[in-house]
């Protein structure tokens, strides 16, 4: 029987030899200037990280103070709206702030239920709230609007955790393994990234968001509970998907493009999971990067599907332009579709012969 001496080494050694990470994170009031954070970073020999630390767009970040500061506002009765966009030769834009007012008859809410309290101005120009004007006008006094310009003005100056999550903590973590449906993954000792990781760590902290990189010991176990868990994740989302096509199926519209951007996405972040697990925990996913590919097909069938319905429908309602030459111009899928209309007699082929000659020329 082994000593216990020799145990607890044998225990040390695989504590320290263990083959691989789990990595994850938590932020609260993380907050920093674009500068100070490229700085911090420059500091601490991370000079291809500060690279990805991009100036804030104030423009957009008004914006977004705008759609967000109902749940961040002084109460859940207020809201912010921009209640005149700019104009030619402008450079000023109006925010109306809102507060929600019941009514006698517990009716639900809708837009004409907030009324205007008060409302601050914004200069594109020198990208600041306009002080002289609100003064002049006796408006952006109530502390509502001063709570509003407060929050917009930090969204306009400062990074906030999830930032830093997107822009520099997911990117280490394009070749890692995803467990579960949370922010936890897996890394081989042997990671170029995990160097980074590790060098983030206290450079990180300081500014509230804090990664914490958990050894696993060496041993039968983990590698298993690992890819388990990360099998069923992927499962799970590609359920969603197929309930999301269905919908896509039933639709008599098109797929918009943002959903179907999406979806690409999502099916090439499925496939490179399944690879993550086979490169690093050894399981192979054959069965369930078929399953991927396959769904990835009858995704784009029902788009290509959705898109050429639409297109013979707008075609069937097509005058056929006497410009012939214009017709070499048209897209393929318009080209097939008014094909597909002649062919159906939807559109006369009598009255549109040179059109009909050009359109059968285009499809060969």
């Amino acid at each position: 029987m082994e000593s216990s001496v020799a145990v607890q080494r044998q225990v040390a050694e695989g504590l320290v030899g263990g083959h691989g990470v789990l990595v994850y994170w938590k932020f609260s009031g993380t907050s920093i200037t674009p500068d100070a954070l490229r700085s911090y970073l420059n500091t601490a020999g991370l000079a291809s990280v500060a690279l990805l630390i991009k100036d804030i767009d104030r423009n957009k970040a008004l914006k977004s103070a705008v759609r967000t500061w109902t749940s961040q506002g002084v109460s859940k009765n207020w809201r912010s709206r921009v209640v005149s966009g700019l104009q030619s030769g402008s450079n000023l834009q109006n925010i109306s702030l809102m507060e929600f007012e019941e009514r006698d008859n517990g009716g639900s809410r809708n837009r004409g239920d907030y009324i205007q309290r008060d409302m601050v101005v914004y200069n594109t120009d020198s990208e600041c709230f306009d002080s002289s004007i609100m003064n002049a006008g006796q408006i952006g006094e109530s502390i509502s609007a001063q709570h509003f310009m407060g929050y917009a003005t930090k969204k306009m100056t400062h990074l906030d955790g999830n930032y830093i999550r997107e822009k520099i903590v997911y990117p280490l973590f394009e070749d890692a393994v995803q467990v579960g449906g949370g922010g936890t993954f897996y890394l081989h000792n042997d990671s170029p990234n995990l160097d980074i990781i590790k060098a983030l760590q206290p450079l990180l902290k300081n500014i509230g968001f804090t990664l914490y990189v958990c050894d696993i010991q060496a041993g039968p176990g983990w590698d298993e509970a690992i890819a388990d868990s990360t099998v069923e994740l992927i499962q799970g989302r590609l359920e969603k998907l197929s309930t999301q096509m269905d919908g896509w199926e039933e639709s008599t519209r098109q797929v918009r493009s943002d959903a179907e951007e999406t979806a690409i996405k999502n099916f090439i972040s499925l496939n490179k999971m399944a690879q993550n697990v086979e490169d690093n925990l050894g399981r192979q996913l054959e069965e369930l990067k078929s399953k991927i590919n396959v769904m990835k097909e009858r995704a784009a069938e029902i788009i290509d599907g959705k898109r050429t319905v639409v297109a013979q429908a707008k075609a069937k309602k097509v005058v056929l332009s006497p410009n012939i030459e214009a017709i070499a111009m048209w897209p393929r899928i318009k080209i097939e579709a008014v094909w597909g209309a002649l062919l159906e007699e939807a559109i006369c082929p009598e009255d549109n012969v040179e059109a009909a000659m050009k359109i059968a020329s285009a499809m060969g």
